[in-house]
């Protein structure tokens, strides 16, 4: 590959935690953020310990971006994705999960449980009232 001529000593440390990162966050798009964020402070980690050079993660960061894309053309590795994503969502939970977002004039939206049932005001656990958080035992 000559798309990175100036990588010189690319990490495979970095090229592989992004590639886990970029992978992970398509089967789990809800929690791509911390996903992101861990893969990013891993590779920086190269850095830090002094193993390469910031430019050498870099590199690795944007040559595993480039690899990830390739696959996106891949038939089998779409239907592999298919079947990683199904998966994830049935061991979650997730599979009929949906975000609902409170219109602005409104300060306070009901809860729902997952099952779809309304939580009523005796619940207890952790809710959101006017956008902040509050326990209630």
């Amino acid at each position: 590959m000559n798309f990175l001529p100036s990588m010189r000593n690319p990490s495979g440390h970095s090229l592989r935690g992004w590639g886990i990162s970029l992978l992970l966050a398509q089967i789990a798009p809800s929690r791509a953020d911390e996903i992101f964020s861990r893969g990013w402070d891993y590779c920086n980690s190269r850095v830090i310990v002094g193993a390469h050079w910031q430019s050498d993660v870099d590199a690795s960061r944007t040559a595993a971006s480039i690899g990830f894309c390739a696959l996106q053309g891949s038939e089998a590795f779409i239907a592999q994705m298919k079947k990683a994503q199904q998966e994830y969502q049935e061991k979650t939970g997730s599979a009929g999960m949906r975000t609902v977002v409170a219109p602005d004039n409104q300060s306070s939206a009901r809860i729902y449980r997952i099952d779809g049932t309304a939580v009523d005001e005796n619940a207890h656990g952790i809710i959101v009232e006017e956008g902040k958080k509050i326990v209630k035992p």
